[in-house]
């Protein structure tokens, strides 16, 4: 049997061999991509946590108004417990 001028088998290794192509492309995307997720693990391990509050300038309220201005306006408090390179820790207490 020929289909235009080439047997079916011959159209068959075509297949085999493009599949094989686009099983090797993907190899390499999925390994280039494990590779890059690697590095950013290691990056994100060695981000310093933790901040000291009293650095932080007048202007930038985030802590102190969304956190501990509320917590004060419904009678709570809010306590930071952190330290550069330590992470941080935010208490909230409310009474009941």
């Amino acid at each position: 049997m020929h289909a235009g001028g080439r047997s079916v088998a011959a159209g068959r290794h075509d297949i085999r061999s493009a599949l094989v192509v686009v099983q090797v492309a993907g190899s390499l995307v999925l390994l280039i991509a494990a590779a890059l997720f690697a590095g950013s693990l290691r990056k994100a391990g060695q981000v310093k946590l933790g901040f000291d509050p009293d650095h932080v300038p007048a202007d930038r309220r985030g802590v102190r108004e969304s956190i501990v201005g509320r917590m004060e306006r419904h009678g709570g408090r809010a306590v930071l417990h952190t330290a550069p390179g330590e992470g941080t820790e935010i208490e909230l207490v409310m009474k009941r």
